[in-house]
């Protein structure tokens, strides 16, 4: 019996991403996702009943994600080749691919999560080079996606890390997806420091690489952590203020601005201020050009705020800034057991369709 249940389990979930893959109006892909997260939760439901069911249970359930993976790559490229070739950016299938870029992504997300925990029911050491080649899979998926040429592409990418990172917070072990998001640092610094003449548009796309940077230090459990995304997270601030030194336009503005607002924010959670303090110390012993620069950006009395914070003030929530590029509003908004991913609900509001038309 538990096999068929794994069997029906990959069946839907391939004809799910299949459908999502033809289907041409919003509400049809509403439906269509309701299925697929149907089956999701099967999927959940079969991974916590895996260990009482013996190794074959875990074999099928492997076998399940490492199949729908090509599915969704498959979907993930469709997306993005159909943005490339409209050139109508308010067009209602812009916005339809979109909301499936989006849905795709949130998956390739948070399938290297689901096979770390198929892999700890596992516990053979043999298998661990199928989930190490899922991971890198997902990895380069995402890589490649945050750096398409589209800027619209790599927004919503990024919107979508910021998302799951988000949601990791509430997670009783929320390791792997920070594991997993860490390894898209690198991708993330690049974007920031190949981008030295600021647009509009471009300053949405920076200010979202330093959210994720910043949300990863902020969700982060272990201490070692924690100060090392700080440490990533200067490094970018300073990336900024270097590139954009002796610009003075708006754009320049905007992405400094932004940056103060962040790192004022990093200064007033008692978790993070610490860190904050003993990163900016290091800097300025070991580069002082950088670290002259970055006291310029801080607001007064932030570094000092780092050290004197009073600790019994509670942890602040997270930074939310309005975006200049956000995803189309979806057809049906529902406020509960929404169809559509949690990612797709991101900054959703009725001035989003002008704003990322200009892209």
């Amino acid at each position: 019996m538990q096999k068929h249940l794994h069997s029906v389990a990959l069946a839907f979930l391939l004809i799910g991403y299949k459908f999502i893959r033809q289907v041409s109006t919003e509400l049809s892909l509403s439906k269509v996702t309701d299925i697929v997260k149907c089956v999701n939760s099967l999927l959940k439901k079969l991974i916590d009943d895996a260990p009482n069911l013996g190794d074959d249970a875990i074999v099928h359930l492997r076998n399940i994600l490492c199949t729908s993976l090509d599915e969704l790559a498959d979907l993930t490229k469709d997306c993005i080749e159909g943005i490339h070739l409209l050139h109508n950016k308010r067009s209602d299938l812009r916005k339809l691919l979109l909301l499936k870029l989006a849905f795709s992504i949130e998956q390739i997300v948070m399938l290297p999560k689901i096979m770390h925990e198929i892999q700890c029911l596992e516990g053979n050491k043999d298998s661990d080079p199928i989930y190490f080649s899922v991971f890198k899979f997902c990895t380069n998926c995402m890589l490649t996606i945050l750096t398409d040429s589209n800027l619209q592409v790599q927004a919503i990418g990024l919107q979508v890390l910021k998302s799951v990172v988000l949601k990791s917070n509430n997670m009783e072990d929320n390791s792997s997806i920070v594991f997993f998001i860490g390894e898209l640092v690198g991708g993330i610094l690049t974007i920031i420091k190949k981008h030295k003449s600021m647009t509009k548009e471009l300053v949405v796309i920076v200010g979202e690489c330093l959210q994720v940077l910043m949300l990863l230090q902020t969700v982060s459990k272990e201490s070692d952590c924690q100060r090392g995304f700080m440490s990533l997270f200067l490094e970018a601030i300073v990336m900024i203020f270097s590139a954009s030194e002796d610009n003075f336009s708006q754009e320049v503005n905007d992405i400094r601005n932004t940056a103060i607002r962040l790192v004022s924010h990093l200064a007033q959670i008692p978790s993070s201020a610490g860190h904050l303090k003993d990163v900016l110390l290091l800097m300025s012993r070991h580069i002082d050009i950088n670290f002259r620069q970055l006291k310029t950006l801080l607001p007064k009395g932030v570094i000092r705020a780092s050290v004197t914070l009073d600790h019994s003030v509670g942890e602040t929530k997270s930074v939310a800034l309005p975006l200049e590029i956000k995803l189309p509003v979806p057809l049906e908004m529902r406020t509960e057991d929404n169809a559509l991913p949690s990612a797709t609900q991101v900054k959703l509001k009725q001035q989003s369709e002008e704003r990322y038309s200009s892209l």
